[in-house]
């Protein structure tokens, strides 16, 4: 694994958060429920207020943003459940381990702040991120929903419980 840090996002940073979210969006367009020319002309208000509503992490390989998630709470959730939500690594960084200490980040963060379950939408064909999210333990809940962007995208609902019996092993960085 690369020399990584995983940080929560602040307002300070929002330029930061900007140019992944947006490096994210060109990269897997089908992959997140926001879309390029949406984002792109939005306030750093606007940004700053969404990483106040979410928790938002930016990795970090020495002073060079690589990656990003999210974990945040919707109507459409239990109480009890969190959402882990934008989820990405820089094509460089990938396949080796960042992925993975993303996710611990969640599933941790998930079971400090009391959260039972977490849950994620994943496309269909994102086999490398339905991989991913198996390996940490989610499994699949039998809920599917067809995105509307790109003539439709099939997603699928997954999900793991948290909680100090289902801990991820301690990452290294």
């Amino acid at each position: 694994m690369g020399p990584y840090a995983v940080r929560r996002a602040t307002a300070g940073e929002v330029s930061h958060w900007r140019a992944v979210r947006l490096a994210m969006l060109l990269d897997a367009p089908r992959a997140f429920s926001s879309t390029y020319a949406g984002t792109v002309g939005r306030s750093d208000d606007d940004l700053v207020a969404r990483l106040e509503t979410t928790w938002t992490w930016l990795a970090w390989e020495g002073d060079r943003p690589v990656g990003s998630v999210g974990m945040g709470t919707f109507e459409h959730l239990e109480a009890e459940d969190v959402a882990l939500i934008g989820m990405w690594v820089a094509p460089p960084a990938r396949g080796r381990g960042l992925g993975d200490l993303l996710v611990g980040t969640v599933l941790t963060e998930a079971a400090a702040q009391g959260f039972s379950r977490v849950v994620l939408d994943v496309a269909q064909e994102n086999a490398a991120a339905r991989a991913l999210y198996d390996r940490h333990g989610f499994i699949a809940t039998g809920r599917t929903w067809r995105h509307p962007e790109d003539g439709g995208i099939d997603e699928v609902e997954m999900a793991r419980p948290v909680g100090r019996a289902h801990l991820p092993p301690a990452s290294r960085e």
